[in-house]
């Protein structure tokens, strides 16, 4: 008889400790939903960007600017351009590019150009470091 109140015992024991990590893991799971905000971005394609309601900055000048100020007639970068970027302030007149920064930050416009600038401001967040074993030529 004491050998099956020991096993009893032990099959309790087991079934608590299993429940108790069931749990712990749904409970860590619903808190994972409820802490983390999902990321939807604003603008998945040039048409997005055109129906945005914020304006666009570039860098005057550069081929960022030209594929919007040379494109053909009625296409969509044109549209882009008279509607988001004739006109309206470019880089230069925010007084540089840590300045225009924090308007794009704000939301309150889109950035297009070259990430490089950006990741060279002192407002990135990471180092950037080139590995040459991985860059191919």
């Amino acid at each position: 008889m004491p050998a099956n109140k020991l096993s009893l015992k032990l099959g309790y024991f087991f079934l608590l400790l299993m429940a108790m990590f069931l749990f712990i893991a749904y409970r860590a799971t619903m808190n994972a939903f409820l802490a983390v905000k999902v990321l939807k971005f604003p603008v998945n394609s040039y048409q997005d960007l055109l129906e945005a309601s914020e304006d666009i900055i570039v860098w005057d000048g550069t081929m960022w600017e030209q594929q919007y100020t040379l494109a053909p007639p009625g296409s969509l970068f044109e549209t882009i351009y008279k509607a988001k970027i004739q006109g309206k302030p470019a880089i230069s007149d925010f007084g540089g590019f840590d300045k225009a920064l924090g308007v794009v930050a704000n939301g309150d416009a889109f950035y297009s150009g070259s990430t490089q600038r950006l990741m060279e401001s002192k407002y990135y967040p990471c180092s950037v470091v080139a590995v040459p074993e991985l860059v191919q030529v």
